[in-house]
């Protein structure tokens, strides 16, 4: 999950992904955010499936997307943008498309395996 600057959603989203049945493991990147974020994140949850990371500086999505792909250890990864541009209720959607072995891009309801990532 890249982060900058979402103080204000970061903590309603972290409770709403840890809800879901499908969600083996949430990483979190702070990509340099000026407010926030970082700390509210970390006082979010204790939930073990739940790993924060910061970026020294704003280094853009993509940057922080590559540092959580490196993170990750479940087969299957969903990319979910910080500003709930996404609803987390839509993953048991994507996870049911996943199980039937169709693979579309990222984000919910469009997954890939981690397997598939080129490092």
């Amino acid at each position: 999950m890249p982060a900058f600057d979402e103080a204000r959603t970061i903590d309603d989203l972290l409770k709403r992904v840890l809800l879901q049945p499908s969600v083996g493991q949430v990483v979190v990147i702070d990509d340099g955010s000026t407010d926030d974020t970082l700390l509210i994140a970390q006082a979010t949850s204790n939930d073990p499936r739940l790993t924060i990371k910061r970026q020294p500086a704003n280094l853009g999505k993509g940057a922080a997307i590559r540092v959580a792909l490196e993170t990750i250890m479940t087969p299957i990864v969903m990319i979910q943008d910080a500003d709930m541009q996404y609803d987390p209720v839509d993953y048991a959607v994507g996870s049911t498309v996943t199980a039937r072995g169709s693979l579309p891009a990222t984000g919910p309801g469009r997954c890939r395996p981690t397997r598939a990532v080129s490092r």
